[in-house]
């Protein structure tokens, strides 16, 4: 497969020559349209078609070198993705230096409590990133015993969770309700809000103030935006990141 960010025009033309679905979908459009020109996806009709010919959607090959991953998106049902080695490799430059923005800096400690298994793409996508930041990683995973969870992080002290909002809020949630505080002096969470009553609660059982937004993206869209370090420590901004997301209120 070939990598294209920075250029949507470039990705829906790459899109028309190699995938059947996109070749059908913008059949009638001109040889060099406009942005404006391009229809948007039905999702029902695409996930609908990648159900009957999961090859149909694709620009390439899913072979050697990519990952299948699931999204369950705006549906129960499991809607499955490929990724190949090079847009991996892509979302990881892409989301690092958003890591470091939220606030993590050489020396830390990072516990990992994103989600793995079942082709789910968020632990392998973070550890990838935090790979090529100088920081201690601590793969502890964010679906096990919340009990066994909170040990680990008094035992290992971590300086910093890299998380979801509702994991987090589980945690401190079992904290409380032991009457208890675990410091750790940041919290980076992923993309979707976190509200004033969780920001509380998580200041009043981790000791945190640094409550930070790591970046917002998606398994069938890739890296979509990142955090407004201007707002840090207030509700959370995204910005969509430049050359990899062009957003359009419909």
């Amino acid at each position: 497969m070939v990598v294209i960010f920075g250029d949507p025009l470039a990705l829906v033309a790459f899109a028309r020559a190699h995938s059947p679905y996109f070749a059908e979908l913008y059949r009638e459009l001109p040889a060099a349209p406009s942005w404006w020109q391009i229809p948007v996806v039905d999702p029902e009709h695409y996930w609908a078609s990648k159900a009957e010919d999961f090859d149909a959607t694709l620009s390439g090959p899913a072979d050697a070198g990519s990952w299948l991953w699931t999204t369950g998106g705006s549906t129960s049902r499991s809607k499955y993705v490929a990724v190949s080695r090079e847009d991996f490799c892509e979302e990881v430059r892409a989301f690092t230096p958003a890591f470091e923005r939220a606030g993590l800096v050489a020396g830390d400690r990072v516990a990992n409590l994103t989600w793995a298994g079942e082709l789910s793409a968020s632990f392998i996508l973070t550890g990838a990133i935090l790979e090529g930041l100088p920081v201690q990683q601590l793969p502890i995973l964010g679906m096990g015993d919340p009990a066994r969870i909170l040990a680990l992080c008094r035992e290992l002290r971590p300086t910093a969770l890299l998380t979801f909002p509702m994991v987090a809020t589980r945690l401190a949630e079992l904290l409380r309700a032991r009457d208890e505080v675990l410091p750790v002096a940041k919290i980076l969470h992923a993309g979707e809000p976190l509200h004033d009553d969780q920001r509380a609660l998580l200041r009043e059982r981790f000791a945190c103030e640094h409550l930070a937004c790591f970046g917002y993206g998606a398994v069938d869209c890739g890296p979509l935006a990142a955090a407004d370090p201007e707002r840090a420590g207030q509700k959370t901004v995204l910005r969509p990141l430049p050359g990899y997301a062009l957003v359009e209120i419909l």
